[in-house]
């Protein structure tokens, strides 16, 4: 899903004893926004994180926007994927499983939205 990842996994340990976790599998989606779900390799993903059991525990991305841009989407599919198993980890913004990570997480993607949506208008403008 991101194209730093074998560099960000290298710091996050994945592979490793540092946060038990193996990396199995790779998605990635150069160039794609995450502001909608229409990504294939996205997808892919959610369709393999959803089969009973699960292809995998975790997902882990570079920072949560590189999952969802936009708030409510964000939400209904971390929701989807915590009721089948799997868990979203982000790198770069490392959080909790408590009621206070959840509201972290939210308020991430929230300002992950709101940066989409000016870039998009400076981006509009500029042209």
């Amino acid at each position: 899903m991101i194209s730093r990842f074998p560099t960000s996994c290298g710091s996050y340990g994945l592979g490793g004893e540092a946060n038990d976790h193996t990396a199995i599998l790779e998605y990635v989606e150069p160039g794609a926004s995450a502001t909608d779900d229409k990504r294939p390799v996205f997808q892919q993903m959610i369709t393999e994180a959803m089969r009973k059991p699960a292809a995998f525990e975790v997902i882990v991305v570079h920072s949560f926007s590189r999952f969802f841009r936009d708030m409510i989407e964000f939400g209904v599919y971390e929701k989807r994927l915590k009721r089948n198993g799997v868990k979203l980890i982000s790198i770069t913004q490392q959080t909790s499983d408590d009621s206070a990570g959840e509201m972290a997480r939210r308020l991430f993607s929230l300002f992950d939205e709101y940066q989409s949506k000016e870039t998009a208008k400076h981006t509009s403008r500029a042209m």
